[in-house]
């Protein structure tokens, strides 16, 4: 439970900083890994393999970012690589999947309504945000 709030109040966080610059802080992630990897160690999931598991999407992510020229930014491959180590995989999965539907989903509204183009650049935290609360639901 206390992993799931931490996780909400990071994302809200991550949140405001890409509507406002587009960026997150290297600080807050590193707060935010420093935390969850303290929780991991407390909890003795530290020497479990499922932890590779879990942060594969978020090593996927960083791949895409790296291969598309950051198509998707480093910033959120690596916040989905630290919730990774906060949850389990199937709730890092179907929080990726909603987050992604609901930006292809506004993405296609933007198109469709002529309020932007396939240029335009969406931040993808509050897609994140959202589908966080979905999956807690």
């Amino acid at each position: 439970m206390i992993n799931n709030i931490i996780v909400a109040v990071f994302l809200a966080l991550c949140t405001y900083f890409d509507i406002k610059s587009k960026w997150i802080p290297l600080k807050l992630i590193v707060l935010f890994g420093l935390v969850i990897i303290g929780i991991c160690f407390k909890s003795g999931d530290s020497a479990n393999w499922e932890i590779l598991i879990r942060i594969m999407p978020g090593i996927f992510l960083l791949l895409i970012a790296f291969v598309t020229n950051q198509a998707i930014g480093y910033g959120d491959g690596i916040v989905i690589l630290l919730i990774g180590l906060a949850t389990d995989i199937h709730l890092v999965i179907t929080f990726i999947l909603i987050a992604f539907l609901l930006s292809a989903m506004v993405s296609i509204f933007i198109l469709i309504s002529g309020k932007g183009n396939r240029q335009t650049r969406l931040p993808f935290m509050p897609f994140l945000l959202i589908a966080w609360c979905v999956c807690l639901i």
